[in-house]
């Protein structure tokens, strides 16, 4: 018997509906998932319950507030079993039968013990005989923002629907989720002024009306090995911008002093006699406040490290700045690297996203505030079960801005003692993704969203930091839609000046449903539509097809039927490259006919990806 466990999608069902019990049927093909079912508690007498799991074809769970407890009391050997499938943990191959197993199960178990402690999981609970235990998983959901209920139709009213995690993915037959990759591009900013370095980094990016607003730490490492490393001036808070996202400026401000200039790009810190000083801040970064309720002189905020934890910065014009108080605002967590502050246009609240470690490994936390100044307590973002706990050196996360409801992140992954290159300093770097469709819960990808690169420069220590921010930027082809722009970091703590480098990727393109040459089918959770003032209402996707490739769409009704005229032969086949392409039917475009319907939709893919997708009058 092969015992098979998705268990991450399992939760994203389970979670779904109040339950008091779930089952996981382990008798399953690889290809499906474990059943979940939902019985009343008198569906299951407790002989039944330890029946069903003595004979291994299903294990049975109750609810216990956050966790999912197994309600009979499980072997070593059993344990052994499941905690590899449900954890992702990498133990020894198994043979997939499981008669006389009892030995190489307590073996896994054993090996399971040892590396989910390392990583501070505690999966079960031991039971009086210190032989059998209770297995105690999470109750994970995958990001819910779209209520509990999944048989419920999603308005889609305004809302654009990107595939970065599969809550709304009913089924996938020979397709699925991938992730895209960045574009390298120009050199946006060197940073080559005596005061700045090859330590520059901690980047954030952000657009302001007319103009594109970069900053950046200033700072100069310089030595052959750790005990003589050293800084060799101070760190100082430095601005460029530009006014296409693609070329960049560093003005020439004349405000603070560098051995004897003021020629430079250093922002001025006020003090409060009025005169001005060096904001010397190791990891300044700073916000354009979207509050409505913000005051001028403090359009512009910034958080950085100080005494006692995280101080506040404001300005009018993002160039001069102050101290808004003297005592820290965060005062719970590590705080050592780029911390983030936003206003969040859909919670109604300042969210800020900053560094904490768990059993000396680097983490994201989470907090919010009404007012900038009190905030709550911290709580770590989540991730789906089976994701490794990695350095997360930063984070990155911001508002998506074509779609404010999801938040995605681009951490750098620090793989803190591999030394391909011989530098004195280990450690190497790449550029994660994530996405989350509340802020709290996370999918974070295991493959890397932007790799080093042929670039020695890239292979060094703390290098591919993506920068805080997207911008909006041209296509260098004629006719093509803007790009997002992003930043990373290239040739710190190397020979030489470091660099801000420029990626570009398409709108929505960091992952997509794909299918191969074969092709493959998707259908969606139930979704609904409201009527457009001007009548009419199209479905819009953003996608890209091979010239013998292409996408057709089926649209059901809740029973999972095609509505008269909207079946896959009624469907255009969609060829072409494009951000928002009108899907098309027989009878042309308009969906009108089928507004407040429930409805699902029903893709036939080939050779394609399928990026986003939304409906406009």
């Amino acid at each position: 018997m092969r015992i098979i466990i998705v268990f991450w999608a399992i939760c994203l069902v389970c979670t779904a509906r109040a339950a008091e019990w779930m089952v996981l049927d382990l008798t399953k093909p690889a290809c499906a998932v474990g059943q979940v079912v939902y019985p009343d508690d008198a569906a299951f007498t407790e002989a039944e319950r330890n029946a069903a799991v003595y004979k291994q074809e299903k294990v049975i769970f109750r609810r216990d507030q956050a966790h999912w407890v197994s309600d009979a009391v499980l072997t070593k050997a059993q344990v052994g079993i499941l905690l590899p499938h449900t954890y992702g943990v990498a133990i020894r191959k198994r043979q997939d039968k499981l008669a006389a197993a009892d030995d190489l199960g307590t073996a896994a178990f054993n090996d399971a013990l040892k590396i989910l402690n390392a990583k501070t999981i505690l999966p079960f609970e031991g039971v009086p005989d210190g032989k059998s235990f209770r297995l105690r998983l999470p109750v994970v959901r995958e990001s819910p923002v779209y209520g509990e209920d999944t048989m419920r139709p999603v308005n889609m009213d305004g809302r654009l629907e990107l595939f970065v995690n599969h809550s709304m993915i009913a089924s996938a037959v020979s397709c699925g989720l991938t992730l895209h990759h960045p574009v390298m591009q120009n050199i946006a900013v060197t940073h080559d002024g005596a005061w700045e370095g090859n330590a520059c980094c901690y980047t954030t990016v952000f657009q302001d009306e007319g103009k594109a607003r970069m900053y950046y730490r200033g700072s100069n490492l310089e030595g052959t090995t750790m005990e003589n490393l050293r800084g060799t001036h101070g760190e100082f808070v430095c601005y460029a911008e530009s006014t296409d996202g693609i070329n960049w400026v560093k003005p020439n401000f004349g405000w603070v002093n560098f051995q004897g200039s003021t020629s430079n790009n250093i922002l001025a810190f006020i003090l409060p006699d009025g005169k001005i000083a060096n904001l010397a801040a190791h990891n300044f970064t700073p916000f354009l406040d979207k509050n409505p309720a913000c005051p001028a002189e403090q359009k512009y905020k910034a958080i950085a490290s100080g005494r006692g934890g995280m101080v506040a910065f404001v300005s009018a014009d993002g160039l001069r700045w102050h101290s808004l108080r003297p005592e820290p605002i965060l005062t719970k967590g590590r705080f050592d690297s780029q911390n983030i502050v936003f206003w969040d246009t859909i919670k109604k609240c300042y969210v800020s996203y900053y560094r904490d470690f768990r059993e000396q490994t680097r983490i994201v936390t989470r907090a919010t505030s009404q007012d900038f100044l009190n905030w709550s307590d911290p709580v770590p973002i989540a991730f789906e079960p089976g994701t490794p706990l990695e350095h997360l050196y930063t984070n990155a996360i911001e508002p998506y801005p074509r779609d404010p409801h999801y938040y995605f992140g681009f951490p750098m992954r620090f793989n803190e003692l591999a030394n391909p290159t011989g530098h004195f300093m280990d450690g190497v770097s790449d550029g994660g993704f994530m996405a989350s469709r509340d802020g709290e819960h996370f999918k974070r990808w295991r493959e890397a969203f932007q790799r080093p690169g042929p670039m020695p420069s890239r292979w060094l220590n703390r290098n591919n930091m993506i920068a805080w921010g997207t911008l909006l930027t041209d296509s260098p082809f004629p006719g093509c839609p803007k790009e997002i722009s992003l930043f990373s970091s290239e040739s710190y703590s190397g020979i030489g000046p470091a660099k801000t480098r420029r990626m570009t990727i398409r709108q929505d393109g960091y992952v997509s449903i794909r299918a191969p040459g074969t092709g493959g089918t998707l259908t969606l959770r139930p979704m609904r539509f409201s009527k457009s003032a001007t009548g009419s209402i199209r479905l819009i996707v953003n996608a890209a097809t091979a010239a013998f490739g292409g996408i057709r769409c089926a649209i059901l009704d809740a029973d999972g039927h095609s509505y008269p005229g909207f079946a896959l032969d009624d469907c255009r086949p969609l060829l072409g490259d494009g951000i928002d392409i009108p899907m098309e039917w027989r009878s042309g475009t308009d969906l009108s006919a089928l507004a407040e319907k429930p409805i699902r939709l029903h893709f036939e893919i080939k050779d394609a990806d399928l990026f986003s997708l939304r409906f406009l009058p």
